[in-house]
């Protein structure tokens, strides 16, 4: 028997779920499940041209092509430009700040909540906190209170615009309360609002692999070992595995880094450092250096 077949209501709105959700909780308590949806992953992209039978080059290609577009569904339909892909994904911005925030959440001050969002952006990859993000508004000759940053914050994050990440402390053993990091839903939307650079690579590559995790079902962590950081800490059917995430490992001191802090870890779960060099893979004390295109679309 199919679902139309059945007693059922379904409902289909231009709003995210979530704030629905919160809206007529009290009407469906009981009564619905919650299923997050996330904007389509680079194995996902690909089926999805498949589908239209659209060219597919090279693994190297298609990943270069996935990390200036974002997983946003209806950029993959036709061939834009990367005008036209951005100009797509603001109307999506737009139009989610405006009709699911600003309106709902009655913000007068429109303009702040952009510098919040922008602030977020451009730190992508780095901790951020309510008081950095008020200390940065003030050199702005801009007035937040820490208070109404982390509402934003919660604004941002209902709307599924943002996701922050906790910290994990791998010695205590605790989620820390303090320097989360904030990925966006999408990278896309960072191109469409904050425009293209060089200087967003190192941020735009962890927010791909924090995408690609989440929508593999892991529960995902910031790491803390020490003094030293992980990127990601990951749980997912009682199994751990732990990530760095760096474009290039050609460079010695780079790979120290990003080597030294998985192996300061005394366990026996997998450790991978993911790069996009292809000439400097290698294991060193059970931890393994993968190409990461071919990684999250063949491993993960």
């Amino acid at each position: 028997m199919t679902l139309a077949e059945k007693e059922t209501d379904i409902y289909i709105t231009g709003s995210n779920s979530k704030l629905l959700s919160t809206e007529l909780s009290t009407f469906l308590t009981g009564r619905y499940v919650d299923l997050k949806v996330h904007t389509l992953n680079f194995a996902e992209t690909l089926d999805f041209k498949r589908a239209l039978a659209q060219p597919i080059n090279d693994l190297s290609e298609e990943f270069l092509s996935y990390l200036k577009r974002g997983g946003f569904p209806s950029l993959y339909v036709s061939i834009q430009t990367e005008r036209q892909d951005d100009s797509e994904v603001s109307d999506i911005y737009n139009s989610i700040i405006y009709k699911d925030l600003v309106e709902r959440k009655n913000i007068r001050n429109v303009e702040l909540l952009t510098r919040v969002t922008r602030f977020v952006m451009d730190n992508i990859g780095s901790p951020i906190s309510a008081k950095s993000i008020s200390d940065y508004l003030k050199n702005e000759r801009m007035s937040l209170s820490q208070d109404t940053v982390y509402k934003y914050l919660d604004w941002l994050e209902e709307a599924m615009v943002i996701e922050r990440v906790k910290r994990y402390d791998l010695r205590g053993k605790v989620i820390l309360k303090t320097q989360e990091k904030c990925y966006l839903s999408d990278i896309g939307l960072l191109y469409a609002i904050n425009g293209r650079s060089s200087t967003y690579l190192s941020g735009v590559l962890e927010n791909l692999v924090y995408h690609e995790l989440v929508s593999h079902g892991y529960q995902v962590y910031i790491g803390k070992y020490n003094d030293k950081e992980v990127d990601f800490v990951t749980e997912r059917n009682h199994e751990k595995m732990y990530f760095q995430v760096s474009a290039h490992i050609s460079d010695k001191s780079t790979a120290e880094r990003e080597f030294s802090a998985l192996r300061s870890i005394q366990d026996n779960y997998p450790k991978y450092v993911l790069t996009l060099d292809k000439v400097f893979l290698h294991s060193e004390n059970g931890i393994q250096a993968k190409y990461l295109p071919d990684f999250i679309l063949n491993e993960l």
